[in-house]
């Protein structure tokens, strides 16, 4: 299939998820983007949304609830977040250089919240409103599309791009 037939899939995310009052499902327009996976689920009749979609919705509460337990769960252990080699101090070489980086940053104030998530073949897009604070080191825009490159189910690379187009042809294939 060529890139016409494979568009990536967009979400923002302004009142569209809801979680099932009565068994915890995340669903979004009547499809299950995150199972309760409990034996009592009043869900099960309904679709479960495509892997990728399901990714983008765990990254997603992940970051926006600061939970690093989550997010490192989504993470291959040899992930990179970055372009350096492996002598360059500013890429993440592992999970737990990521998982660092990220404690680091909240660390010193820094707020990122996911407003939109965009899928892909190759993995997830989103992006991400940063509120740096006023004294924050390296201080960057106030927002950024985070790319999520995903195999076997699990986020292998980590990059940001200041152009939308730039980062959705980054998991087109």
């Amino acid at each position: 299939m060529g890139w016409s037939d494979e568009l990536p899939e967009r979400r923002s995310l302004v009142g569209m998820e809801v979680y099932c009052a009565d068994c915890g499902c995340l669903v979004d327009h009547g499809v299950r983007l995150i199972s309760c996976d409990t034996p009592e689920c009043c869900c099960v009749d309904l679709p479960i949304a495509d892997a990728m979609a399901t990714l983008a919705a765990r990254v997603r509460h992940a970051l926006n609830d600061r939970d690093l337990d989550a997010f490192r769960a989504l993470i291959a252990e040899d992930a990179r977040w970055g372009e350096g080699g492996p002598d360059d101090e500013r890429t993440c070489q592992n999970r737990n250089d990521v998982i660092a980086t990220y404690k680091r940053l909240l660390d010193q104030g820094v707020r990122g919240t996911v407003t939109e998530t965009t899928t892909g073949p190759g993995g997830v897009v989103c992006l991400v409103e940063i509120e740096w604070p006023d004294d924050g080191p390296n201080r960057r825009g106030p927002s950024v599309y985070q790319v999520f490159l995903v195999t076997d189910g699990l986020i292998t690379h980590i990059h940001g791009h200041d152009d939308r187009d730039l980062a959705v042809a980054a998991i087109a294939n």
